[in-house]
C-alpha cells in the first residue's frame, strides 16, 4: 500500500470492507470482556423476549451529534459539531497513526430509535478520519455525509474529502 499516490475516500459499507487489512488504519471497535462473555454463554431466555433482545442491536437511522476538529482540511467550514445520519451499528476505534477528524463521543444520540446495545457500541467511535499512505491518503467517512440528500452540509465534508490539500 506504500505506492498510493491519490486519495481514496471509503464511505459507509467500504469501510467494514478494508478495516483491519494490512496497510489500513482503520479496526473494528473492540468489545467489552462482558459482551465477549455473554455470547459465550448459552441464552435460555424467553422466546417472547426475542424480539426485544433483537433489537437491542438494531439502528434502523438516528442523528449523533458528532464532535469535528475544524482545523483539519476534511473539517474546513464546520464549527466544532456536525449531526450525522448512522443507518447502521458498525463502530471503528479511533485510529492511531491519522486524524481523528470527527468522532462520536459519550452521549452522542441525539434524536431516532437506537437500540440500547447499538448506542452503547457508537460511543467513542470514529465517524471521519483521515490518515496519510504513501503519496497518497485514505479518508474513511463511517457516515454517508450524502445519503440522499439528508443533509446539505455533507456536500461540503464530501467536497472537502475530495479537493483538500495535504492531509
Amino acid at each position: 500500500m506504500g505506492l498510493l499516490r491519490g486519495r481514496i475516500v471509503a464511505v459507509q459499507g467500504a469501510n467494514s470492507i478494508i478495516s483491519g487489512h494490512e496497510g489500513f488504519g482503520l479496526k473494528p471497535k473492540e468489545d467489552d470482556e462482558q459482551d465477549k462473555e455473554e455470547d459465550t454463554n448459552t441464552d435460555l431466555g424467553d422466546y417472547n423476549q426475542r424480539q426485544r433482545k433483537q433489537i437491542s442491536d438494531f439502528n434502523s437511522g438516528s442523528i449523533f451529534k458528532v464532535t469535528m476538529d475544524p482545523t483539519h482540511p476534511l473539517g474546513y467550514g464546520y464549527n466544532n459539531n456536525y449531526f450525522s445520519l448512522k443507518l447502521d451499528s458498525d463502530a471503528f476505534a479511533y485510529l492511531e497513526d491519522g486524524w481523528n477528524v470527527g468522532v462520536a463521543k459519550e452521549n452522542a444520540h441525539v434524536s431516532g430509535f437506537i437500540g440500547n446495545n447499538a448506542k452503547q457500541k457508537l460511543e467513542d467511535t470514529l465517524v471521519f478520519g483521515a490518515e496519510q499512505m504513501g503519496q497518497g491518503s485514505v479518508i474513511y467517512m463511517i457516515d454517508n455525509p450524502l445519503f440522499r440528500g439528508f443533509w446539505h452540509s455533507g456536500k461540503l465534508l464530501f467536497g472537502n474529502a475530495i479537493f483538500m490539500v495535504g492531509q
